[in-house]
């Protein structure tokens, strides 16, 4: 199998849950995925670049907000080095427990990854981007990405803050995009395990919405407010903050923003990242 060959086959794997309305500026979408982030200026850009044995994700922004790997105790997971877009991702197996994951990155919190309103609780706009690919049908609630904290019992907080994409349990897996207490955005489309997708939640001060590779697939309201992370920690791979178990699949480009990227921009990550994967090197002796 040539290399145009390979590269078609993984266009065709991340091809939309529907069709994808192309941009009159088709140039927007053209160029490295890196240079189209970076330009709709997020607050924190981990690329997941980095090579096994790395300590640190680094964040490509000003910001510096730099996270961190933890591996299992073998060392094998995160696995790192990954192909993915330009190059790399990670996967994780989805070890360990809810309360003691086995592999799992850590972003340090920031009110610059939880912006709020003037009363410091209510959340402002923002915009959260991953390109995930769950490898199994979990028996319970996993998380690949969340910026959120955990249930307190009662007060402001009872039902847990900031936000998070999930896979619900299978056989009958699908994506959801759910801020706290709301609103909770849930996709009919079953999830495809070793394909990669493009999850994007935006929300406008007002309302949520949430896309799956470039289309709008859900939106709503936040009718009972939305609070922002209330000082904990991000997690890449983990759900320990609201207890759903860890993430078995692949991560990859997550970039969080503080303020809603608009369907065109969304349009033209997608677009651009569909064309940016890593052939993955065909086997000897697999047929073309």
């Amino acid at each position: 199998m040539n290399t145009k060959t390979r590269k078609k086959t993984i266009n065709q794997k991340l091809l939309p849950l529907m069709a994808v309305t192309l941009l009159s500026n088709a140039c927007i979408a053209s160029g490295a995925y890196e240079d189209i982030i970076m330009a709709d200026n997020p607050v924190a850009y981990y690329r997941l670049e980095e090579s096994q044995g790395a300590i640190t994700a680094v964040d490509s922004t000003t910001n510096h907000l730099d996270a961190t790997y933890t591996y299992n105790g073998e060392s094998t997971f995160p696995q790192l080095g990954n192909p993915g877009i330009d190059t790399n991702s990670i996967s994780f197996d989805g070890g360990g427990t809810i309360a003691a994951p086995a592999d799992f990155v850590t972003i340090p919190y920031s009110p610059l990854l939880a912006p709020t309103n003037a009363d410091g609780i209510a959340g402002a706009p923002f915009s959260a981007e991953a390109w995930v690919e769950a490898n199994t049908q979990p028996g319970n609630y996993s998380v690949p990405v969340g910026m959120n904290g955990a249930y307190a019992g009662s007060g402001t907080y009872a039902n847990a803050s900031g936000w998070n994409f999930y896979q619900s349990p299978g056989p009958a897996s699908y994506w959801i995009f759910n801020m706290k207490p709301s609103p909770f955005l849930q996709s009919s489309a079953l999830i495809v395990p070793f394909q990669w997708y493009h999850l994007v939640g935006t929300y406008d001060g007002t309302n949520a919405y949430f896309y799956i590779n470039g289309v709008l697939v859900t939106s709503g309201a936040a009718s009972s407010g939305y609070y922002a992370d209330n000082g904990y920690t991000g997690l890449i791979g983990a759900g320990v903050n609201i207890g759903f178990t860890p993430f078995s699949g692949g991560v990859d480009e997550v970039a969080i923003y503080k303020y809603a990227l608009s369907p065109a921009q969304v349009s033209a990550h997608y677009l651009s990242g569909t064309n940016s994967f890593r052939a993955v090197e065909t086997p000897p002796g697999f047929a073309s």
